[in-house]
């Protein structure tokens, strides 16, 4: 499903517009700054385990997006910046209606509890988990063997490239232009883990990097817009810390599918 999306994406991209003349906000030299809330869905993923005495992989893992209420204390509130499933960027026009941005993306992801899935690898640490596994039957989150998920510290920090197109000009100051784009960017994490009861690792660490693909709608009055996106993209979580040993690793990686509403200022 995700692959028709990408395609669909990369079509709209490159698909030329039959449009109105840039603009005045998206000319060269303007810059701009948005913030706003997203939604994720994030494809099934492996989750590998590795550590001193174990080894194996958990296959199909289930995972749902930790969802903010849209609220005025949740997003504007200085204290609760980076909390929020929410995105802010900065960005700059190099040229004509192209536009370069810097930001980050917070994400919520919950692995859902109670879900039974396929492990394979071995375990020797002492623990009623211990034995070898080919192609068994696991509850992924079960007392003593794993508590896992990403709800409060999964940060994609991300450089966009985007093109913009004038759809219609209902005056001088009222405009509606669609956007596509790709961003790449790395990604820091903390996560809530316990693995065979060990003390987990609680501080925000570099884990991989990710890419996307994006499209969209903006309505823009008088340098004031809102913007509506839907992405596709890829996370490659290979450095995952499990607990406080630096042995104890995770990995992972999944496809997810976002979409933004936006709000910002042409200045």
């Amino acid at each position: 499903m995700i692959n028709a999306r990408n395609t669909l994406l990369l079509c709209l991209f490159f698909m030329p517009l039959h449009a109105n003349a840039t603009i005045d906000a998206h000319k060269k030299g303007n810059m701009f700054v948005l913030w706003g809330w997203n939604n994720t869905h994030y494809e099934n993923s492996d989750l590998h385990f590795k550590g001193e005495n174990y080894d194996f992989t958990l296959k199909d893992v289930n995972a749902t997006g930790e969802q903010s209420a849209i609220s005025a204390n949740d997003f504007l509130n200085p204290s609760n910046i980076g909390e929020p499933q929410s995105t802010f960027k900065v960005g700059y026009f190099s040229n004509d209606d192209y536009a370069i941005s810097f930001g980050v993306d917070n994400f919520g992801c919950d692995f859902n509890e109670n879900q039974l899935v396929t492990i394979n690898g071995t375990i020797n640490t002492g623990s009623d988990f211990d034995g070898t596994y080919q192609n068994d039957t696991i509850n992924a989150h079960q007392e003593g063997f794993l508590e896992f998920n990403h709800s409060t510290g999964l940060k994609y920090f991300n450089m966009e490239w985007t093109h913009f197109k004038t759809l219609y000009s209902f005056s001088n100051k009222l405009h509606v232009s669609g956007l596509a784009g790709l961003g790449a960017g790395v990604v820091t994490l903390k996560s809530q883990s316990t693995l065979l009861n060990k003390s987990p690792y609680g501080k925000l660490h570099f884990s991989g990097w990710g890419s996307t693909l994006k499209a969209g709608i903006e309505i823009n009055y008088n340098g004031f817009f809102t913007r509506s996106e839907f992405k596709v993209g890829y996370l490659d979580l290979s450095h995952i810390r499990t607990s406080m040993n630096p042995s104890d690793k995770a990995s992972q990686s999944f496809q997810y599918r976002q979409f933004n509403i936006l709000i910002g200022y042409y200045f």
